[in-house]
């Protein structure tokens, strides 16, 4: 249960425009890009790496980033000052214990299997349902755990509504992370977006293939 409790974590903070980024883990090498429509923070800028620094610092000792990346078009914005805050975005985690990142050699179906009996699952059209009334009557408060929405051979699909600080107003925001191996490393892909009527339906959808081509480049 540790292992989810601090993967998780990465959702709650903050390829077409992208080359794939190499990174050496544990021995393996893991190919990364964004999402489609989607670009990688720029360690360069300043702002990108102000935001890239906080989110390693509230991960030290427990994950490692790999890739941080917002929707293009909001990061333009918000690199022009245009908007104070990035509503869809993501990383790329894989957990540190004892100081050190790791590899298995199990499979990912035996992987994901063991992690299925850790997190309770959910009726997908029900919890639906629940988060739509909950957006209706203004009820989204600071990290309100979802469960398990979905799980397969290739990953687990985890989900969360929290909100997003701006300006003194608080957002409601959807985040779903998938827990998944890539070439043997445990690694969390989190996704979030603006909670809206049935976001959960889009962005599993979304999460569900950029997993896959995550899993394609990193077999």
């Amino acid at each position: 249960m540790r292992l989810i409790a601090v993967i998780l974590i990465g959702l709650l903070l903050p390829v077409s425009a992208a080359s794939a980024e190499q990174f050496q883990i544990a021995g393996k090498t893991l190919s990364l890009t964004p999402p489609e429509g989607y670009c990688p923070l720029d360690r360069s800028r300043k702002d990108d790496d102000g935001l890239t620094t906080l989110l390693e610092r509230s991960q030290a000792g427990v994950n490692q980033v790999l890739l941080n990346f917002a929707l293009c078009t909001e990061l333009e914005d918000w690199h022009a000052g245009k908007i104070q805050n990035m509503r869809h975005f993501g990383n790329v985690m894989v957990p540190v214990e004892n100081g050190s990142t790791y590899a298995l050699s199990v499979p990912r179906q035996s992987y994901v299997a063991a992690l299925v009996g850790q997190v309770a699952s959910v009726d997908f059209a029900a919890i639906t349902k629940e988060v739509n009334q909950k957006l209706e009557i203004g009820q989204i408060t600071d990290n309100q755990f979802l469960g398990a929405l979905h799980q397969d051979d290739s990953a687990i699909y985890i989900g969360i509504l929290t909100t997003l600080d701006t300006g003194g107003k608080k957002l409601p925001q959807a985040g779903i992370a998938a827990l998944t191996l890539l070439n043997g490393v445990p690694a969390s892909i989190n996704l979030q977006w603006p909670a809206e009527e049935d976001v959960l339906k889009g962005l599993l959808a979304a999460q569900q293939q950029y997993t896959a081509a995550l899993i394609q480049a990193n077999p």
